[in-house]
């Protein structure tokens, strides 16, 4: 996997940076079927992520790390749809045994867990989502892996506007089908969730409070959304979002 894309480093709410971020991972891993539902598998996976400044003050710190270890996944998914779920449970889990001996620049566990159940009224359904992103054995990384910001993902704030070494976030949304061929709908979102450095630094009245509401159809090409979201803090952002998942 080779990736290349810009993510804006932020202060307060004004993006004062735009940093260049290079992955070149590797990976190989070896799993099976439990099911026609299910799978798990592990793995290895190494390589190196960079950040370089594009554009912004001098002072904002470049950032470059190895990253190699072992992992076991597994996912679970009885959704009746991926990007629209009326019914079912979607469970994806993904343990990481980043190692130096394994080609990492440090030691240190993460965990990356996602639960969604879904459930309909009539034309009317309801979803509870809680994502999590944590380590369970910490190190001394400089770079950011957990992120939060963008539609329904703290909805208000600029997709990744909020950068830490863990995350949690808990989601409660709702849409109405208005009409079917293609399928659209209008429903809103409310969201609570929080980026930390530390575990330690985790605390409840730290939790950032947000929502959205849009109107959505899922189409040849995918979901096309356009939404406004809003955030406790203060911000707000509106949000035309095509062919990609909530």
């Amino acid at each position: 996997e080779v990736r290349r894309y810009t993510r804006q480093i932020f202060e307060d709410d004004d993006a004062i940076a735009d940093i260049q971020i290079k992955e070149n991972i590797y990976q190989v891993e070896f799993g099976g079927e439990i099911d026609t539902y299910a799978d798990i598998a592990t793995g290895y996976q190494g390589g190196k992520i960079k950040g370089r400044v594009q554009t912004g003050p001098a002072d904002v710190p470049e950032a470059e790390a190895d990253i190699g270890g072992l992992y076991v996944r597994a996912y679970y998914d009885r959704l009746d749809n991926q990007f629209f779920p009326s019914a079912g449970q979607l469970i994806t889990m993904k343990y990481d045994f980043n190692r130096d001996s394994l080609g990492s620049d440090e030691n240190y566990d993460q965990v990356e867990l996602q639960l969604l159940t879904a459930h309909r009224w009539q034309q009317l359904s309801f979803n509870a989502i809680v994502r999590a992103d944590l380590r369970t054995r910490s190190g001394d990384s400089s770079i950011s892996t957990a992120s939060l910001g963008g539609f329904q993902n703290l909805s208000g704030f600029s997709r990744d506007q909020l950068l830490g070494r863990e995350s949690l976030i808990a989601i409660l949304r709702s849409f109405y089908q208005m009409g079917y061929a293609p399928n659209w709908y209008i429903g809103g979102s409310v969201e609570m969730g929080q980026v930390a450095a530390t575990r330690e630094s985790f605390k409840a009245s730290d939790m950032i409070a947000a929502g959205s509401i849009f109107i959505a159809a899922d189409t040849f090409v995918g979901p096309v959304a356009l939404a406004y979201g809003a955030a406790e803090t203060g911000t707000r952002s509106f949000y035309l979002n095509i062919g990609t998942t909530f």
